[in-house]
């Protein structure tokens, strides 16, 4: 998958996001269903630092999104011949993130759900070992679990945090699963009234419950 900054390159990116969408699942698709190389231009695209009327801020410039494919395309190719791991698909979406927030308004709020025993996951963002791609910052990461006893003492290890800086890299949690139709109701209830104050009384209470049940059916940990 190269870039063609041509007329005639196989796929002219829009300049739009629905275009740089489109561009990523051919990627995807080339990656992992035809097998088939293509070229693409991104002649369209508008510089770095131009306005964006509708969304707001400046372009990026088409420069981050073709460093975006690139790493991206880095990423699979590392597991060529192999099945992706979960911290290969962690790191794709990062990278998207990345490409997101590179228009200074932008932001990329990602949340990543693993297991308690996927090690490569736990230590995605382990900054004290090295080696990490920066990309990584682009999501908090959390582990599921039914219960304490199920986190091994690996997942603490090098988050404990800066004292002398007052700062923690680690943030816990616990929370009852709440069933479904519960979060359908508000959804369904925003849906109908147009309520944000509703929403908001919904949202307070669900929390409320979480706080004060005595029980906690599981447990989910963010680091």
């Amino acid at each position: 998958i190269t870039v063609k900054n041509t007329n005639d390159a196989d796929f002219i990116v829009p300049d739009s996001r629905e275009g740089w969408v489109r561009l990523l699942s051919k990627v995807l698709e080339a990656c992992f269903a035809t097998g088939k190389s293509f070229n693409y231009s991104t002649v369209l695209v508008r510089s770095a630092g131009k306005p964006i009327g509708g969304f707001g801020g400046t372009a990026s410039g088409p420069e981050i999104l073709v460093e975006g494919i690139e790493k991206i395309v880095g990423v699979i190719k590392e597991r060529e011949g192999k099945k992706l791991r979960s911290i290969d698909v962690l790191d794709i979406a990062n990278i998207i993130g990345s490409v997101v927030v590179a228009g200074n308004v932008r932001r990329s709020a990602e949340i990543a759900l693993g297991d308690p025993d996927d090690y490569l996951y736990i230590k995605a963002k382990r900054w004290d070992l090295g080696n990490i791609p920066n990309w990584r910052a682009m999501s908090n990461n959390t582990i599921y679990c039914d219960s304490y006893d199920h986190i091994a003492e690996g997942v603490w290890d090098g988050y404990a945090g800066n004292v002398e800086n007052s700062m923690s890299s680690i943030i816990t949690a616990a929370w009852p699963v709440i069933e479904t139709n519960k979060l359908n109701k508000i959804s369904k209830s925003f849906a109908r009234n147009g309520s944000i104050l509703k929403l908001f009384a919904d949202t307070f209470f669900l929390c409320v419950y979480a706080i004060i049940r005595p029980q906690f059916e599981s447990l989910f940990v963010t680091f």
